[in-house]
């Protein structure tokens, strides 16, 4: 017994089969020290895995049965494969021990460990009954282990009342009550006692520790119910408190997720909603659909619309629920419209009533659709939708009248007059807008100008003169009417309305368009010979004006040799040319004074000033007629070689000049003076040469080139301009027939070809075309990124153009070109200069400003680059102002303040919508702004935003870049 006590099966054994060899053979199976011998060395067999274990037993059964150890022994071998895990061998011997046992409760270990067995071989009906039957002694050890077991059979089984009277048995039992609560609960969630769920969780659940009691189920359940309750306050707390008591390394099941999410979002904690959420919206099912959906209007409720597009987008993609995915496609357009991207909101909400045709926010839709293309810039879709309307309201006709007047002013810039009167007269159907009203019968007056249709145009600004006298238009209308007679000759009313414009315009008029009707009065007056009050007027220009000093000087001039004061005449030429070296009258005030002299017999002084002439300014318009003008003073004095000379090149290099004909005659005399007739047969037939009669074939051909050039057939026209350069190499119009065979290859795209011919047009130098040619050939060489020959272009164009407007729009070149080339104090020079020659070009001076800020910030000047950005977005409303808070932002990123340009984007957004160029570029830079944020994820989504939903080539190539830097 010793040794099997310390579990020395085997010595053990052999201990009591010497002991039972030793007596006698048994005759009485009731000798009981024998036959416990006996039963010991079975046992001993059976726990040192003998193989004749099983054998033994069932002999010892045989041979003592109504032995009390007979079915002992049955309990020790179901014990001893219960131990094993062998709950079939188990169940049987278990059972034999139990049909033999004779004490009920002294059985309650073999009833447990046979439920036992039979619940792990996933017999649950027996397995209940032999738990139940142990339960029935409530002071046994058993008695909680066998409730435990019974309660998840019960549960299992649907017996959810059950199940909870199991386990509220052991609620407080040391081994269970980290569980039983758990189970209670869901136990009464199962059996829809939700009001007793909640009166048993609420308790324990207040607690500040569990004691050592899990919980997480608990919570889980409380929420669960107030959730289904509309109760999303206390659901709220109490999915909060199972996120706590599970701990986070464990994963939420997405749907307790998403309605965790959904709680924050009832309660208005939007933030919450969408930490919670974010993980459910990727899912790709009807959980992940919701989850998306609400997520989205909580994005919205926290002022990420950016954000929110992607939520509402998932949902919309997703077809589980059709009700979600008609409201997510909805307000994904609404909030495309909100971000203004128009194109992309005006298309999705195409395709919301297309996809969702009965849909209760089809006639919001339909209103939303004229909205994005009334904020958009595409114009001509928003006038063609509006038009196709059979209902509008006072809504649609503002947007009307407001797009209509966008394609006006477009036409008008790209000199499309007649179109342009098209649409400043649809502009005019509704005028809900006094402002546009006013704008577009000012600029229908200026497109009938600007063809010359000056009798239609008059009565448009008198229109405005009479019904607003005060208004900015109604004064710039006296300036533009004043121009309207002054081409029409009609010089008395011009006088009229550019004194009235003078008068009326200071504060709210130009400072250049005054100083130019000033001009314009004096030109009047001279046209009149009215001498005096035209010199007057030129006084005042000089002493008040800034810009055509130089200009009124020369008038002067002239007005002085019309009343025969030569003296006072040249006096004033010569201070034009001392005074503006430079100046494009320069050399018109050298020729007059040169004049001057040769009139007066001065003819040595005349011919140093013809030669001055010739020599310094070798491409102006007056050299013909300079060297006509030298020859004869050479005549005069005898040197006639010098004559012929002059004749000669006249006749060599300018055949189809006015003075052509005059220097055939005149080195006719010179020759026959000189004694030297024999010449002039040869230079005759030269001229004949240069010179055909038969001209009318030749008009013709080029008329007809011409014509194929203005009616936009470039392949035709540079096929037949080639052909007449080639058969007419010296005719007077091959100069303009190389500028417009340039013109048809820049307009055909083909830049290369079209430089060559304005290459030859510029060194031909004929001031007609060689400045628009240099104008041309400058912006080719910019897109070459050929910028030093670009700037010498420039500078021809501003040097050699009689124009205003050609010598600002050089100005500008030189502007824009040294910017490119990185020379910022050359860039700072011209844009002074644009400047100060005012805006002959309207919005000149404003791209000068903005050039100039843009030179500030970088020369790292933020200071002073914001201080003129801010001026500019004061003054400017249009895409000035857009430019101007786009050039804003960049300038607070560069220097660090992501968070204030952040603000600025969102402000530029906001204030400008109609300006798409900026707007993408804005969200272009506001990705830059969330990479410095530290906010990656928004960076891509915005940049995604821009390639989706932008129609800027070059923009959508700039986001794609730097979303791929990105990944």
């Amino acid at each position: 017994v010793e040794l099997f006590e310390k579990s020395n099966y085997s010595a053990a054994k052999q201990e009591f089969r010497y002991y039972l060899e030793k007596r006698p053979a048994l005759l009485n199976t009731n000798d009981y020290t024998a036959v416990t011998a006996e039963y010991y060395t079975t046992l001993c067999a059976l726990y040192a895995d003998a193989p004749e274990a099983e054998l033994a037993v069932d002999r010892f059964v045989r041979n003592h049965p109504e032995h009390p150890k007979a079915a002992l022994i049955y309990s020790d071998l179901g014990k001893y494969y219960f131990d094993r895990g062998d709950y079939a061998n188990a169940i049987t011997y278990l059972t034999k021990a139990l049909d033999r046992s004779s004490n009920y409760y002294a059985a309650t270990e073999t009833r447990y460990k046979l439920g036992l067995s039979y619940y792990s071989t996933k017999q649950f009906a027996p397995a209940l009954r032999y738990f139940a039957e142990v339960q029935q002694d409530a002071t046994s050890d058993y008695f909680a282990p066998a409730a435990y077991y019974a309660g998840v059979i019960n549960y299992q089984n649907g017996k959810y009342d059950d199940a909870y009277r199991n386990f509220k048995n052991i609620e407080s039992h040391p081994q269970y009550k980290m569980d039983a609560p758990n189970w209670i609960v869901s136990s009464l969630y199962q059996a829809e006692r939700y009001d007793d769920l909640i009166a048993y969780a609420e308790p324990l659940l207040r607690r500040s520790q569990g004691g050592g009691v899990k919980l997480n189920d608990v919570a889980l359940y409380a929420a669960e119910v107030f959730y289904n309750r509309g109760n999303y306050a206390d659901a709220a707390k109490y999915y909060a408190q199972y996120v706590q008591l599970k701990g986070r390394e464990t994963p939420m099941p997405a749907p307790i997720q998403f309605r965790y999410g959904h709680s924050l979002f009832k309660t208005g904690n939007y933030p919450g909603a969408v930490d919670q959420l974010k993980g459910v919206a990727t899912r790709k099912d009807t959980t992940g659909q919701f989850g998306s959906y609400i997520l989205a209007i909580s994005h919205l409720q926290t002022k990420n619309p950016q954000a929110a597009l992607t939520g509402f987008d998932n949902a919309a993609k997703l077809k589980f629920n059709k009700v979600i995915q008609e409201e997510a496609s909805f307000n994904h357009a609404k909030v495309q419209l909100e971000l203004n991207n128009q194109s992309a909101a005006f298309t999705e909400f195409q395709e919301f009533i297309k996809n969702f045709p009965n849909s209760e926010y089809e006639e919001e839709a339909t209103k939303l659709s004229i909205l994005a293309l009334t904020k958009s810039n595409n114009s001509a879709a928003a006038v063609a939708y509006i038009e196709k309307l059979k209902k509008i309201d006072e809504a649609t006709k503002a947007a009307y009248q407001r797009q209509t007047m966008n394609l006006g002013i477009a036409d008008f810039n790209a000199e499309r007059y007649a179109q342009a009167i098209v649409n400043f007269d649809k502009s005019l159907k509704y005028t809900p807008d006094s402002e546009i009203a006013l704008a577009a019968t000012y600029q229908k007056g200026e497109a009938f100008s600007a063809l010359n249709r000056y009798g239609e145009a008059i009565p448009m600004y008198q229109q405005l003169i009479r019904s607003n006298p005060t208004s900015p238009y109604g004064i710039r209308s006296l300036y533009s009417m004043g121009y309207a007679y002054y081409n029409t000759k009609d010089y008395k009313a011009a006088v009229t309305n550019f004194q009235q414009y003078i008068t009326k315009g200071k504060g709210v008029g130009e400072p250049q368009t005054i100083e130019d009707a000033t001009i314009r009065i004096a030109d009047c007056y001279l046209t009149d010979k009215n001498y005096a009050q035209a010199t007057a007027m030129y006084d005042k220009a000089i002493n008040d004006g800034r810009l055509d000093r130089d200009y009124a000087l020369y008038q002067k001039g002239l007005i002085l040799t019309y009343q025969e004061k030569d003296t006072e005449a040249k006096a004033q030429f010569d201070k034009v040319i001392a005074q503006f070296p430079t100046s494009r009258y320069a050399d018109d005030a050298l020729f007059q004074s040169a004049n001057i002299d040769l009139e007066k017999g001065n003819y040595q002084a005349s011919i140093r000033a013809y030669t001055r002439l010739v020599k310094d300014k070798p491409r102006s318009y007056l050299i013909p007629p300079a060297l006509l003008k030298r020859a004869l003073a050479y005549n005069n004095i005898q040197v006639y070689e010098e004559a012929i000379r002059d004749y000669k090149q006249i006749l060599s290099e300018y055949s189809d000049a006015p003075a052509a004909k005059e220097a055939l005659l005149g080195l006719q005399a010179t020759l026959e003076n000189a004694g030297r007739t024999e010449e002039m047969s040869n230079v005759l037939a030269d001229y004949k040469k240069k010179n055909p009669q038969s001209t009318e074939t030749e008009k013709l051909e080029f008329e007809t080139a011409k014509g194929l050039y203005g009616d936009g057939k470039y392949p035709q026209a540079i096929k037949a301009l080639q052909s007449f350069i080639r058969d007419y190499p010296n005719s007077k119009l091959a100069t303009e027939a190389r500028y417009l065979g340039g013109e048809s290859y820049y307009r055909n795209n083909d830049n290369a070809n079209a430089l060559k011919l304005f290459s030859l047009v510029i060194s031909e130098g004929d001031q007609r075309f060689s400045p628009k040619a240099a104008l041309r050939a400058g912006d080719i060489e910019v897109q070459n990124q050929n910028y030093p020959q670009a700037v010498r272009n420039f500078n021809l164009l501003y040097a050699q153009s009689d124009s205003k407007t050609d010598r600002v729009t050089g100005l500008m070149r030189l502007m824009d070109t040294y910017f490119s080339m990185k020379k910022y104090d050359s860039t700072a020079y011209y844009a002074r200069e644009v400047m100060n020659a005012g805006d002959v070009i309207p919005g000149s001076t404003k791209k000068a400003q903005m050039q100039m800020a843009k030179v500030y910030i970088e020369k790292a000047d933020y200071k002073t680059a914001d201080a003129e950005l801010k001026k500019i977005v004061a003054a400017n409303k249009d895409e000035f102002g857009a430019e101007a808070k786009y050039w804003a932002s960049e300038s607070l990123f560069r220097q660090g303040k992501l968070k204030e340009a952040q603000a600025s984007v969102m402000e530029l957004n906001k204030q400008y919508a109609d300006y798409e160029r900026w707007r993408v570029r804005a969200f272009i830079l506001l990705a830059d702004v969330y990479v410095g944020l530290k906010d990656p994820d928004q960076a891509k989504a915005t940049l995604q935003s821009v390639i989706e939903n932008a129609e800027d080539k070059d923009a959508i190539e700039l986001a794609k870049s730097k979303l791929a830097a990105l990944q």
